[in-house]
């Protein structure tokens, strides 16, 4: 009985959200490229953050928006975000945001209107319900907002059928692979001399 339970809502939201989606609203795109050559410092909330003194392009993953650094791009993936302390800290560097697609309806950077956030919420209701109702976050990695994110910022999906994590492959994708945090994927220690620049 709980197997058809699971099956009934998978079926449901893969039928309204389905994962590959033919024209999309997210922009990540963008970022195809924009950086290639450089060396990208990643910002992760390990002891070695205050390692880092700038003067790269840098992206501040998550609770690392709040070292006082600048960083060029904020990246977040974590559901319960917009309720953290760092979630804004990326303002005051002016930084470019990059929030997963089931964060994004709370963003007021990205989606500057309450109406379309209210509209966003609205319409990922039912992966909301789909969550609560089997405790599997995999029910929000499909999620699309309908709405383009204000220009010069991005949303991302996740998709577990990222097994060897090659960003470029998943950026013309607009999926991000999930199973650890985005800040353990992009960690120094794993940066290779190919995987320079987005």
């Amino acid at each position: 009985m709980i197997s058809d339970f699971w099956t009934k809502i998978k079926t449901l939201i893969s039928h309204n959200y389905p994962r590959r989606f033919q024209s999309s609203t997210s922009n990540i795109h963008q970022f195809l490229n924009r950086h290639q050559g450089e060396v990208i410092a990643v910002l992760g909330s390990g002891p070695s953050l205050t390692r880092y003194r700038g003067g790269l392009t840098s992206i501040a993953v998550n609770g690392a928006a709040l070292y006082d650094v600048p960083y060029s791009y904020f990246m977040c993936g974590d559901i319960m975000s917009p309720r953290r302390e760092w979630f804004y800290a990326s303002e005051r560097f002016k930084a470019t945001r990059i929030v997963a697609s089931f964060v994004s309806v709370e963003d007021e950077i990205l989606f500057p209107s309450e109406t379309i956030r209210s509209d966003l919420r609205r319409q990922i209701r039912l992966n909301k319900k789909a969550l609560q109702l089997t405790g599997s976050i995999d029910f929000l990695y499909p999620f699309a907002p309908k709405h383009a994110p204000k220009s010069g910022h991005a949303w991302f999906q996740y998709d577990r059928r990222f097994e060897n994590f090659d960003l470029p492959s998943i950026i013309k994708e607009e999926k991000f692979g999930a199973g650890a945090t985005i800040s353990q994927q992009f960690s120094v220690n794993n940066f290779e001399p190919s995987f320079r620049g987005f």
